[in-house]
């Protein structure tokens, strides 16, 4: 996601008065899944780790 589209997105929550904002896809699909399944998410996230 392009910088000025994240800080259009970032503005319009704020106008909105919104007190969180997940812009782009990734974003937002990952705060779902650590909504739906954050020991799932968990778990993914540590095989970016180095061994």
């Amino acid at each position: 996601m392009a910088p000025e589209a994240v800080a259009e997105a970032v503005l319009a929550a704020i106008k909105e008065g919104a007190e969180e904002t997940c812009p782009g896809d990734m974003v937002s699909g990952l705060r779902q899944g650590l909504v739906n399944d954050p020991k799932g998410v968990e778990k993914e996230l540590v095989g970016y780790l180095p061994a």
